[in-house]
């Protein structure tokens, strides 16, 4: 963290104002202050973290991590162990390989997004943490961060095959986008069948976010209750996409900024996703946690979309700007 100028407007404020400012700061926040210079050290004091063993505690000192961070394009700061670690320019959702050794044994915070292609593309909150700040970074990164962001955030397409689900094949297609500041997340599933029609069994059990998945007709009691009518955006919308064959059916997810979108002709069904992975913040983020499972945590509730569409018009200017 740099300090502050000798002629910073701060240092010529009231003492008592910046007190004052102070108290409307995190404990993470205060922290970062009192770092920039012994005369706002002086003044602020050093700030301190919530009592030890205590969630409030673990977040504090995630959003410390995460703020001190901000200027280290060579390090990335790990759900795992609450320490930084040295990038790994080989890591990328393509290939992904977290080097912090409590990741893979443990797994309990470092979980990545669950996407229908999940073997194939392994989204960390690293690789948004990482590829968030770089674009922040702007000009004053090295050629290799350039390289290193532009693997982050390539577009990956493949295809699939599932012989054993009917010969059915899935070409997928994925590709991030950062708009204003926001990671954005674009993911296209078509599924196919080269000699019949195209039927609901063969896309059973698919999901597009945590809370959004296309259960077997024979789970419909469960999926039709009152309770659950906010989980069944994705198959409303798959049943709507079959009625009108060739109509693209859009829907949302109410509890993450998810966007999507059903199109079925007579042998195929598109799904496409626009989701919104949040800013740069902390692995704490609670746009993140709202896209994946983690047994240490609750689930979020605070996560409300109530405007739906807003990812995908998103997503979409920022592809009017890379023109």
């Amino acid at each position: 963290m740099s300090s502050l100028p000798k002629h910073s407007a701060l240092l010529n404020m009231p003492i008592d104002l910046i007190r004052e400012i102070t108290t409307h700061l995190s404990p993470a926040d205060n922290i970062i202050l009192a770092t920039t210079c012994r005369a706002v050290r002086n003044c602020a004091g050093q700030g301190q973290f919530p009592p030890a063993d205590t969630e409030e505690n673990r977040e504090e000192r995630f959003e410390y991590l995460a703020g001190m961070s901000r200027d280290m394009p060579d390090h990335w700061v790990c759900e795992e162990c609450m320490r930084y670690h040295r990038i790994d320019t080989a890591d990328t959702p393509a290939d992904s390989r977290p080097n912090c050794p409590l990741a893979d044994l443990y797994g309990r915070y470092n979980q990545p997004l669950q996407l229908a292609p999940a073997d194939e593309y392994e989204l960390g909150r690293r690789h948004v943490q990482l590829a968030l700040k770089y674009t922040r970074m702007g000009d004053s990164l090295t050629p290799s961060h350039r390289q290193y962001l532009g693997r982050l955030t390539a577009a990956r397409q493949f295809s699939l095959s599932y012989p054993w689900e009917k010969k059915v094949t899935v070409a997928a297609k994925v590709a991030p986008r950062i708009v204003d500041g926001r990671f954005l997340l674009r993911t296209i599933c078509e599924y196919r069948h080269p000699s019949r029609q195209i039927t609901r069994d063969l896309i059973a059990s698919e999901s597009i976010c945590r809370h959004q998945q296309f259960f077997p007709l024979e789970d419909g009691a469960w999926t039709n209750s009152s309770l659950h009518q906010d989980l069944r955006q994705f198959p409303r919308a798959v049943d709507n996409s079959f009625e009108s064959p060739g109509k693209e059916v859009h829907g949302h997810c109410p509890h993450c900024y998810t966007d999507f979108s059903v199109t079925t002709t007579a042998r195929s069904v598109r799904i496409s996703v626009w989701m919104d992975l949040g800013t740069e913040s902390s692995p704490l983020d609670p746009v993140w946690r709202s896209f994946v499972h983690n047994v240490e945590f609750p689930p979020i509730e605070e996560v409300e979309y109530i405007e739906p569409g807003r990812v995908r018009e998103l997503y979409s200017s920022g592809e009017k700007e890379e023109e």
